[in-house]
C-alpha cells in the first residue's frame, strides 16, 4: 500500500471468497468502520431494482446479493453496532405483486431482523422531504436525509444511460416517483442530477458487489458474468472510478463521476487511487 496517499483515497479491491470473510478483510484494508462510534445510526442502501413475480428474471449482475448484505451485517453487528437500518425503494405493481417487500421476502430479507436485530425500511412507507440543489426540486426519503452513516451496495454493471451503475447511481432509490421521473425525463441531465444527489447524501462507505458484473445493464436481460470482485472504500467516488477501471469504462467519460470529482477536486487517474 502507497502510505504517502491519504484515506480517502483508498480503495480495497480483493477477490471475493465464499468463505473467507471478504468483506471484513476488505472493510479492514481501507479502515471502513475505523473511530465509527458504535451507537451511530447506520442506514444501508443495497440495488434491489426491482421484484416481479409474474415475469421472472435472473437477478445474478441485477441485485445487490444477499450474501454480501448478511456479510455486512455480520461485520456491523461482531463490531458492536446495534442501530441498523436496511432500505430500498423499488417501484410498486399490486397486479404483478411488485414492491420494496416482496424484494425483501423472495431475497430472505426478513431471517435479517431475527438474526440481527435490523430494521427493515420500505422507503414508499416513509415521508419524502423537500429538497432544492441548483434549482431541481426533488423529493428524498427522510430516512435517508437524517441517517448518520450511509453505506450504499451497489451492483458493478454498466447502464444504457450513464455508462455505469455502481455507488453513486444507486443512491436514486432514494427519491419519490415523481423526481426519478423527472431525472428520467428531457427536462434535466440525469448525470448532473445523480452527481447532484451524491452531493446531497454523501455517504460514507461504498461497497461495489462484483461477485455478478452485469454487461449492457441495467435491464435483466443484460449478461452476467461470475467475477468474483469486491471494491470497498471510504470515499464512494474513489470506489465507484476504481470500479470503471476494472471493468474498462474511461471514468472521464462518465458524467455523474466526473462532475463529483471536480466539485471535490479529485484527479481521476488511475494512479491516484490508493489501491489495497
Amino acid at each position: 500500500m502507497n502510505s504517502s496517499l491519504p484515506l480517502d483515497h483508498t480503495v480495497a479491491l480483493i477477490r471475493y471468497l465464499p468463505n473467507g470473510n471478504s468483506l471484513a478483510k476488505a472493510l479492514d484494508l481501507c479502515q471502513g468502520l475505523q473511530d465509527v462510534p458504535k451507537n451511530t445510526q447506520i442506514l444501508i442502501k443495497p440495488n434491489l431494482v426491482f421484484w416481479d413475480d409474474v415475469i421472472p428474471f435472473p437477478p445474478y449482475g441485477v441485485l445487490t446479493t444477499t450474501r454480501m448484505v448478511e456479510e455486512l451485517l455480520f461485520c456491523l453487528k461482531e463490531t458492536g453496532f446495534q442501530n441498523i437500518t436496511i432500505g430500498e425503494g423499488t417501484l410498486r405493481d399490486q397486479r404483478a405483486n411488485a414492491s420494496t417487500q416482496t424484494a425483501y421476502h423472495r431475497l430472505g430479507y426478513h431471517r435479517f431482523i431475527r438474526r440481527y436485530g435490523v430494521k427493515l425500511v420500505d422507503f414508499f412507507d416513509e415521508p419524502f422531504l423537500p429538497v432544492e440543489e441548483d434549482g431541481i426540486k426533488m423529493g428524498i426519503v427522510k430516512t435517508a436525509l437524517e441517517s448518520e452513516f450511509l453505506i450504499t451496495m451497489p451492483v458493478l454493471k454498466t447502464h444504457t444511460q450513464t455508462k455505469v451503475s455502481l455507488g453513486i447511481k444507486n443512491l436514486k432509490g432514494v427519491l419519490d416517483v415523481k423526481t426519478r421521473r423527472l431525472f428520467h425525463s428531457s427536462e434535466v441531465d440525469l448525470d448532473h442530477c445523480v452527481a447532484m444527489l451524491g452531493r446531497v447524501l454523501k455517504p460514507r462507505i461504498n461497497i461495489i458487489d462484483g461477485i455478478y458484473g452485469l454487461e449492457y445493464g441495467p435491464f435483466p436481460f443484460g449478461q452476467a458474468h461470475r467475477l468474483n470482485a469486491l471494491l470497498v472504500s471510504r470515499n464512494p467516488l474513489a470506489a465507484d472510478i476504481s470500479a470503471c477501471y476494472l471493468i474498462g469504462i474511461d471514468p472521464e467519460k462518465v458524467g455523474h463521476l466526473r462532475e463529483i470529482a471536480q466539485w471535490m477536486k479529485f484527479p481521476m487517474g488511475q494512479e491516484n487511487l490508493n489501491l489495497s
